[in-house]
């Protein structure tokens, strides 16, 4: 259960990656390339991102089982649905309600 929350806890290294690998595409080069392009550029990032971050912190706290590797990535699922929306009022200034 000690993994479980540390990959909980994990999870908030992956959405200030996914929030820089954002900031990034609009301060640098999101502006010099088409909308799709610069999409497709920054989903490329991040997944090399993500898969670094993943493969680093997997090497460090091995998942002991796949019952374990499977409530880990339910509980990353169910964390993503609640960052979704909310990642997308907080910059604009909306209340988080």
């Amino acid at each position: 259960m000690r993994n479980v929350l540390i990959y909980c806890a994990s999870w908030t290294g992956m959405a200030i990656l996914a929030i820089v690998n954002g900031a990034i595409r609009e301060a640098l080069y999101g502006r010099f390339m088409q909308e799709l392009a610069a999409h497709q550029l920054s989903t490329l990032i991040g997944l090399i991102l993500f898969g670094v971050y993943i493969w680093v912190f997997s090497g460090i706290f091995r998942i002991q089982s796949s019952k374990q590797a499977l409530m880990i990535g339910g509980l990353w699922l169910i964390m993503a649905f609640a960052f979704a929306p909310a990642s997308k009022r907080i910059p604009r200034g909306l209340p988080r309600g």
